[in-house]
């Protein structure tokens, strides 16, 4: 168990230290139990856990029972107080997006899933499904009228009515928003439900009434943040005042009789509400929760000041249990272990595990006698903004410099949020509008950059196998995942992968962008042959290549290389390349006599021909001794024999 005491205010967090497993034996136990995290831990209940996360906590009406669905399979469990442990679990077709306690207790329980169906269950398991005609994102149950009431991306509100088993028309139809994001009933007066639109826009509707003509606030222009979606709606116990959370991370408190709200409570994380809930043991007390922290704050006051945080850790915040009559707070998030904290605060342990009061005691004296090393209570900055001279200036707020107004820290000052929110709309009434014009420009520069393929870059002609290779594993880098799959392609990439790693250890630099390796995807001398036996042999894994077909004058051309015409010298012309010579003019060509024309031409054209000559009158004549079939089968079985004793000789 861990204490901490912003603002003076102590919270217990029961469910920190380390687990221990059912399974463990009892020698393992005894050794563990010297551990101070293990013996400072606290079970409050037994397996408070899901495997991945926790989405929506609820308890029964009873107060017997703790209710809550999580990941992953798709499930709810629950959990009997009086035992503290699980009683049963179930596991549904899809993911809980709400579910409702129908009775006191367990027994009856609806389900709005993800894939817009309605689940009913029964003491004994699976009882009905139904589906609404859009996805949902809140359920609601009215207890007067046996209604089941849905809201999601559409503008109407879906009413299942369980005594009947039917659908019940009219529909509650929306005024001014395309969708409702959060329902809640007030618990004074039954039949008004006060419904969060995707727009700013609470509207509340008279069940009593058959006409759907819904009272409209529009909460977002109230609170200077317009288009905002209400994403949580609650009524105080008694009834006059409504709580809305919006996306923005900020809480209006009304009085349904005006217009203007009474305070505004800011989370300054930009994360979305996702919870509410009002305590009234001595004083009025809201509990608000965000994705990051849960603050509790006090309405009485104009500033909404903040007594205490909780910062869970781990994962975002799903939603958040806190009984009207205790201070234990129970917190679902997207952490596998449900957290649990504890204030005094609040109110008192529960009955079910009263001995949280003598552990809160024993840890209280440890606290003061400095036991455990907590020192001084720490102060949090929640009402107040950092900002730099810069900004001051910009905010026009100069004039206040040396008042207590702006608390100098560091490079900065201190200002008070309220303050800040003020001077901000008043240097720059048009901030929302360029904001938004930022926010649907970049929206039209995606979607534009997604319909342009992008550019492949050019291979090199000279090794461009492995230039292919280096520009995937520069990819796989970029992107995170490890630069060789298999151990395939680590024996393909040879010496140059592993140059290429070492570049890349040293200075992050691939041999494509290294001016040192620039020849070796340029120069024809640097060109790897695959097919060499000093490649197979270094290289035994390298997938091989496909070999081309060979015709039967590509073989024999092939055969008398190997025969030893390879390994020939090549001729000092065929080193030195073409040469030029001066030719004669046609006057000197017609004036020589023809004979002096053939000598003068030379024989070189027939050096190759042992069976041409030339004539008198300039002529060529060939003379060959066609080969018999016989002959030609001779010949091929010559080549055959060749060819076997080739192989044997490799072999």
């Amino acid at each position: 168990m861990k204490v901490t005491a912003a603002d003076g205010v102590q919270v217990y967090e029961v469910s920190a230290g380390k687990r221990l497993p059912h399974w463990i034996s009892e020698r393992k136990r005894r050794t563990l139990s010297k551990d101070p995290d293990v013996s400072r831990r606290v079970d409050i209940v037994q397996d408070l856990e899901f495997p991945s996360g926790c989405g929506r906590v609820k308890m029964t009406g009873d107060g017997q029972y703790i209710l809550a669905t999580g990941l992953y399979p798709p499930q709810v469990r629950c959990f009997e107080l009086k035992e503290t442990s699980m009683k049963f679990m179930r596991v549904l077709q899809a993911e809980i997006v709400q579910f409702q306690v129908l009775s006191e207790d367990y027994s009856k329980l609806a389900f709005l899933c993800n894939d817009r169906s309605i689940a009913i269950h029964a003491k004994f398991g699976a009882y009905h499904n139904f589906r609404i005609p859009a996805p949902g994102r809140d359920l609601v149950y009215h207890r007067e009228s046996c209604d089941l009431l849905a809201c999601g991306s559409s503008s109407e509100i879906y009413r299942f009515n369980l005594h009947q088993g039917r659908f019940v028309s009219p529909n509650l139809r929306a005024k001014d928003s395309s969708a409702f994001e959060s329902m809640a009933f007030s618990p004074a007066h039954g039949d008004l439900l006060a419904c969060g639109g995707a727009e700013g826009s609470l509207e509340c509707f008279d069940l009593r009434q058959r006409e759907n003509a819904p009272v409209v606030l529009d909460v977002g222009a109230c609170i200077d943040q317009p288009d905002v979606p209400l994403t949580c709606v609650r009524f105080s116990p008694d009834g006059l005042r409504v709580a809305c959370g919006t996306g923005s991370g900020m809480v209006a408190l009304f009085d349904l009789r005006s217009s203007k709200p009474l305070c505004v409570k800011d989370h300054m994380n930009d994360e979305k509400i996702v919870d509410i809930k009002f305590r009234h043991n001595k004083q009025s007390r809201i509990l608000s929760a965000d994705r990051r922290v849960i603050k509790l704050w006090d309405p009485e006051t104009e500033a909404a000041e903040t007594i205490t945080s909780i910062e869970p850790s781990g994962g975002g915040v799903n939603d958040v249990l806190a009984s009207p009559n205790d201070g234990l707070v129970i917190v679902g998030s997207d952490t596998p272990k449900m957290q649990v904290f504890f204030i005094p605060l609040l109110g008192p342990a529960p009955s079910w595990c009263s001995y949280l009061e003598s552990v809160t005691e024993e840890l209280d004296d440890q606290h003061s006698s400095g036991a455990n090393g907590a020192g001084n209570n720490v102060s949090a900055y929640d009402d107040y903004r950092f900002i730099t001279r810069e900004d001051v200036a910009s905010l026009g707020l100069t004039h206040l410099l040396g008042t207590p107004v702006l608390r100098a820290y560091m490079h900065g000052f201190f200002v008070d949020n309220r303050l800040y929110h003020k001077a901000r709309s008043l240097s720059d009434p048009f901030a929302y509008d360029k904001y938004r014009e930022g926010v649907v420009r970049a929206k039209i520069e995606e979607e534009r950059q997604s319909r342009i393929a992008s550019a492949l870059p050019r291979k090199p002609r000279v090794n461009a196998r492995l230039a292919t290779k280096l520009m995937e594993e520069s990819e796989k880098s970029k992107s995170g995942k490890p630069a060789h799959d298999n151990a395939r392609d680590r024996e393909s990439d040879g010496d140059a992968s592993d140059a290429e790693h070492g570049e890349e250890k040293a200075g992050h630099q691939s041999l494509l962008d290294d001016e040192r390796f620039a020849s070796l995807f340029e120069d024809k001398r640097f060109k790897i042959d695959e097919q060499s036996e000093e490649y197979r042999s270094l290289h035994p894994n390298a997938p091989a290549r496909p070999k081309r077909v060979l015709d039967d004058e590509e073989e024999d051309e092939e055969e008398d290389e190997e025969d030893g015409a390879h390994h020939l010298e090549p001729s000092k012309d065929a080193r030195e390349g073409p040469r030029m010579f001066a030719a004669k003019s046609r006057e000197e060509m017609d004036s020589l006599p023809l004979g002096a024309r053939l000598e003068d031409m030379g024989d070189d054209e027939s050096a190759g021909f042992g069976n041409t000559h030339r004539t008198s009158h300039g002529s060529k004549e060939m003379t060959f001794i066609p080969k018999s079939s016989a002959d030609r089968r001779r010949s091929n079985g010559d080549k055959s024999g060749r060819r076997r004793r080739k192989m044997s000789g490799n072999a």
